[in-house]
């Protein structure tokens, strides 16, 4: 997930778009299918900046339960 906002975001600053439609549709188009995905169907977004604050507390709870899985070895 963090690689894909780093590339996505790397190439829209290069493209230099500015219309936020486009660039959440296209990200939301792009994200492969999962949990993350299914909460930008439920809860859309209007601008870049909501996704990328939606795609840090994602990677992070993803952290936190990769984290636990290691320290109480569950599977």
């Amino acid at each position: 997930m963090k690689d894909y906002l780093n590339r996505f975001w790397a190439l829209t600053v290069r493209l230099q778009t500015h219309d936020e439609v486009v660039v959440v549709t296209v990200f939301e188009q792009g994200i492969a299918a999962g949990t993350f995905s299914d909460s930008l169907i439920k809860n859309s977004t209007e601008t870049f900046s909501e996704i990328r604050q939606r795609v840090v507390a994602h990677i992070s709870a993803e952290e936190v339960v990769t984290t636990w899985k290691l320290v109480f070895k569950v599977a």
